[in-house]
């Protein structure tokens, strides 16, 4: 008999797929607020098992072998940062190469009123509008408080109502797209919508008989911004405290006064009237004794 040869095997494995590459940890946006960031990910191969894992750091197109865990220090704010992982299994089989981009934002948003009631004011109801400023991820949202309450989100315009008279100061902070919040825009006003009283000091006499006439007048409650005169009816114009009227036409007349606060709330006007006779009398002789008469009477 011929000898026979022991026999000789060998596994072969068959295997065709890639390896599949999945982030599991670094960045969840574009945008990141951090200057140091680690970014983890995952290499699975079911067949013939990962036999190279390569990175290329900068987007240079060059690859160099990594590890699962890349780590990035002192990034540049605003400066474009690009992760590209490539994988090839011990088949020869290579991974759709994965890439990963992100820019740094440090910077807080900023926040600018483009406009606001006035400083005292008798509107109830005033508006704000508002424009926030981002030069990285860009604004992603307003928050807005009245006084001393609660931050809540807000949009511009923006309308308030239900305020007491009295000092009031709104805020308006900007938040970004990581995050950031920087500290508010405030504006303070008071408002005001109680009208001052106002009183005469000086008036002529009920009847008078000269064409020059004097009126003072003063606040007895409230502040005073202004006084406002009218003569017989007439348009009110601006005037102050004392007022002299000359040329004054017999006849009745009527002055009238109403004063206006800062915030331009208008006082219950006051008026006084009285009559300017300057013209005498004229009398005449109705009777009267003969130009010779003989009796010691006459009528």
């Amino acid at each position: 008999d011929s000898p026979e040869t022991a026999c000789v095997q060998d596994d072969i494995v068959h295997d065709d797929i890639a390896p599949m590459i999945q982030f599991t940890q670094g960045v969840g946006s574009v945008w990141i607020k951090d200057s140091n960031v680690d970014i983890l990910f995952s290499v699975n191969d079911d067949g013939s098992g990962v036999r190279e894992i390569q990175c290329d750091r900068n987007g240079s197109g060059t690859f160099q072998n990594c590890g699962t865990n890349v780590s990035y220090t002192n990034l540049s704010e605003n400066a474009n940062y690009l992760l590209v992982v490539r994988a090839t299994d011990k088949a020869g089989n290579q991974a759709d190469p994965q890439q990963l981009n992100w820019r740094p934002d440090f910077t807080p948003p900023t926040v600018t009123f483009n406009s606001t009631p006035a400083a005292i004011t008798a509107d109830v109801t005033p508006d704000f509008t508002f424009t926030g400023n981002d030069l990285g991820s860009g604004i992603a949202s307003y928050e807005c408080k009245i006084d001393d309450a609660e931050y809540a989100p807000c949009t511009s315009p923006s309308s308030l109502s239900g305020l007491a008279d009295g000092n009031h100061t709104y805020s308006v902070r900007a938040i970004d797209g990581v995050g950031h919040v920087y500290p508010p825009a405030s504006f303070s006003w008071v408002q005001d919508t109680m009208a001052p009283t106002i009183a005469f000091t000086q008036t002529p006499q009920a009847i008078e008989n000269s064409m020059t006439a004097t009126f003072a007048f003063t606040v007895v409650a409230g502040d005073l911004q202004s006084f406002e005169c009218s003569l017989d009816g007439g348009a009110y114009q601006m005037c102050t405290s004392p007022q002299t009227l000359t040329n004054l036409a017999d006849g009745n007349h009527t002055f009238s006064v109403i004063g206006r606060d800062a915030a331009m709330n208008a006082s219950a006007p006051i008026s006084y009237s009285w009559l300017v006779d300057t013209v005498p009398p004229t009398i005449s002789f109705s009777e009267t004794p003969q130009p010779i008469e003989n009796t010691h009477n006459a009528t």
